[in-house]
């Protein structure tokens, strides 16, 4: 278990987070997740950050500074107010502890930030002097991963699907929900390389540029790129030096069907040993993190194989596949959720939410951190509509049931 205690850092009063296998982070926006998350990658990679601004020509006075560089403009003053045990990772003050820079150090943690449309230009990795000094380090960081993946394919290269790249069935499971048997490749134009997805045969084949994607193919695109050297093919479980990844908002401008498919390549991380950890808006991705939770403490004596069978039908997965293995691995992972929002009077709180129990008599756990707070009033307005009738017209029986809700019933 990993914990990371931060207490009066901007909107955050007080949140307590401990990182298990896979660990969720849901809430309203501005509530302080994604800046959560970005205090666990400085917590985790400091001293990598530190020697990447260093040469970027950055210079900083304290630690405060550092951390206020690292966040982005508009963190200097909440940096430089924080001391003491304000932010704790480890049992221990953050940015107490010494820096060791170290150039060439590998980082351990990979952040794909909600913003990683904005590192592509017209379909093409944006430049580092694109981006203004100030903006956050993720942001720059990803950047430059996307830059030294397109520059490790060639010309006219298919970046997906590519055999050498991601295992049969989450290649799959990315082409029938997202890109429907399209191709994404690299074309080069005027010695440029740049995204096209293309359709159909030689004959009549359509060569989409990737401003005419949909958002969720847009969306997807970089997630890929981004997740390629985390599983690595040739018989290599990891990546050499990434432990962690957080992954935010994986859910953006996707249907169902191609969450789930984000998803296996989440579980597929789970499956090769690195700590994941997502924020998302998605009752959808709750759902299934309910399941993993049910599937650990319900029947106890059964099998992992019946288990991920079980998981498996979730993801449409009725009969045997090559998928099997990966649902029964993960099924045993620890699970944790945490609910950021706003409490009474304005203040902002973080609650582990866990067990996600409809039942429960706390509304943040029952209402899975507000994610079914919406539909179960919608389904409870219309209830009680029906139960009331209106005049001149026959009752009909009704039963009508939410996410997270306990349902209703009327006549």
């Amino acid at each position: 278990m990993v914990k990371l205690a931060v207490k009066q850092f901007a909107q955050i009063r007080n949140a307590t987070i401990n990182f298990q296998d896979l660990t969720f982070l849901v809430g309203p926006q501005a509530t302080g997740k994604s800046l959560l998350l970005q205090l666990l990658k400085f917590a985790v990679d400091k001293n990598v950050i530190a020697a990447d601004l260093k040469q970027a020509a950055f210079k900083w006075n304290s630690q405060q500074e550092l951390l206020a560089t690292f966040l982005g403009e508009g963190y200097e003053t909440v940096a430089r107010r924080c001391e003491g045990d304000d932010i704790k990772f480890l049992g221990k003050n953050l940015l107490g502890r010494s820096i060791h820079s170290k150039d060439g150090k590998l980082a351990s943690l990979f952040f794909l930030p909600a913003q990683r449309v904005v590192a592509f230009e017209r379909g093409w990795p944006r430049s580092e002097s694109s981006y203004d000094p100030t903006d956050p380090y993720v942001v720059k960081e990803f950047g430059a991963v996307l830059r030294r993946q397109f520059a490790s394919f060639s010309g006219n290269e298919p970046i997906f699907p590519t055999p050498g790249k991601l295992t049969k069935y989450l290649r799959g499971a990315i082409e029938e929900s997202i890109f429907h048997r399209g191709k994404v490749n690299l074309q080069e134009d005027n010695r440029r390389k740049h995204f096209v997805l293309s359709y159909g045969d030689k004959k009549q084949e359509v060569r989409l540029p990737f401003i005419e994607w949909s958002a969720g193919q847009r969306e997807v695109a970089p997630l890929l790129l981004g997740l390629y050297d985390l599983i690595p093919g040739g018989g290599k479980t990891k990546h050499a030096g990434y432990e962690w990844v957080v992954i935010e908002e994986p859910e953006m401008g996707l249907h169902p069907n191609a969450i789930n498919a984000v998803l296996m390549l989440a579980f597929e991380l789970l499956k090769r040993g690195y700590k994941v950890v997502i924020s998302t808006h998605s009752p959808h991705i709750l759902e299934i993190a309910w399941m993993l939770r049910t599937l650990s403490n319900v029947h106890a004596g059964a099998s992992d194989t019946q288990k991920g069978r079980a998981l498996g039908k979730a993801f449409g997965q009725t009969s045997p596949s090559a998928s099997a293995n990966l649902f029964s691995k993960i099924v045993d992972k620890k699970v944790a959720i945490y609910a950021l929002g706003f409490g009474g009077g304005g203040k902002y709180f973080c609650k582990d939410i866990s067990t996600l129990d409809p039942e429960s008599e706390d509304p943040d756990i029952a209402g899975w951190g507000g994610l079914t707070a919406s539909s179960s009033r919608v389904m409870g307005a219309v209830a009680d509509y029906v139960a009331q009738g209106v005049r001149g017209h026959k009752r009909r029986t009704i039963t009508v049931k939410g996410a997270g809700s306990r349902g209703a019933h009327a006549r």
